[in-house]
């Protein structure tokens, strides 16, 4: 990713989007998304972040990479 990526989630229910370093630091928390969500990283620096959308009963998780 450069400066956003989309993450696309089920069209039902209410997910929760956390981005976090590899450490675990929370660098981005989004609330009630749902269907097609384009997130803006142009913010981060450059390198490895776990995404993860959570809805109560369904937990999606992937890497990013994040480079200019």
């Amino acid at each position: 990713a450069q400066n956003s990526f989309t993450v696309r989630l089920p069209e039902q229910g209410n997910f929760n989007i956390r981005i976090t370093e590899v450490t675990g630091r929370v660098v981005i928390n989004e609330s009630g998304k749902k269907g097609s969500v384009s997130i803006n990283v142009n913010n981060l620096a450059d390198g490895l972040y776990v995404v993860k959308a959570t809805d109560g009963n369904s937990i999606l998780m992937n890497k990013l990479i994040k480079r200019h």
